[in-house]
């Protein structure tokens, strides 16, 4: 809905490993190894209908979730 009023593309990103930093019931970061995985820009929708917001947010989570497969 952002990216639509402001007419900004979208970044997908994909991080592993940043549940290790901060863990359960710990006060202190712990310094873990995270990966940062950044994919292409995603247009913004051409509109701000229901269908072509969900349309982008689906791209998205396809491109985040593509990211992720690849692993560390």
């Amino acid at each position: 809905m952002i990216a639509a009023k402001a007419q900004v593309p979208l970044i997908p990103v994909s991080l592993w490993g940043t549940e290790q930093v901060l863990q359960k019931d710990s006060k202190f970061l712990k310094p873990s190894p995270v990966t940062v995985r950044i994919g292409e820009a995603i247009a913004p929708p051409a509109s701000k209908d229901k269908a072509a917001l969900q349309a982008v947010t689906q791209q998205c989570v396809d491109e985040i979730h593509a990211l992720h497969e690849l692993g560390r």
